[in-house]
């Protein structure tokens, strides 16, 4: 599998920092439109000691954190310039877990934008083991800069 984006360079884009990086590596992408993202999951990683430790799986909430992930990068590697000191939230999701992942897979995630406005977008992603789909979702995340958050934590700590 020919990877165009390296490990190291998806680690770069991230605002997420290991142990919490859920993206190997990229093998496609077509600037504002799609990416394919893929996640190797082996069995010495922290989650599965305890998610469960007599029968491992990949947790559904860190599968829907890779797919955040793929969109970010879809963000970020289509518009650089204007994603620079960027916060990105997720703010909906809708999402169905179809299938269960566990060591030794290989996690393909495919993300779709759907819309893509200044403050945020729309994508719709999917996450295959082979050739099984085994989650899809549809994700909805909002674009702030770091100035725009801290006001309105400002503002919240003020009625607290």
């Amino acid at each position: 599998m020919k990877q165009i984006i390296s490990y190291d360079k998806v680690r770069e884009l991230l605002p997420q920092e290991y142990p919490f990086i859920f993206i190997d590596f990229v093998t496609d992408f077509n600037q504002s439109q799609s990416i394919i993202c893929i996640k190797n999951l082996t069995g010495n990683e922290s989650f599965f000691q305890g998610h469960f430790p007599q029968n491992a799986i990949f947790p559904g909430v860190l599968i829907l954190e890779s797919m955040a992930q793929s969109a970010i990068l879809l963000n970020k590697l289509s518009s650089p310039e204007k994603s620079q000191d960027k916060k990105y939230m997720l703010a909906g999701t809708k999402v169905r877990f179809l299938q269960t992942a566990i060591p030794g897979d290989q996690l393909k995630i495919e993300t779709e934008m759907i819309k893509e406005t200044s403050g945020g977008g729309i994508v719709k992603s999917s996450v295959w083991v082979a050739d099984k789909m085994i989650a899809k979702a549809d994700l909805t995340f909002a674009i702030s800069s770091q100035e725009k958050i801290n006001v309105k934590k400002e503002t919240f700590h003020d009625f607290c």
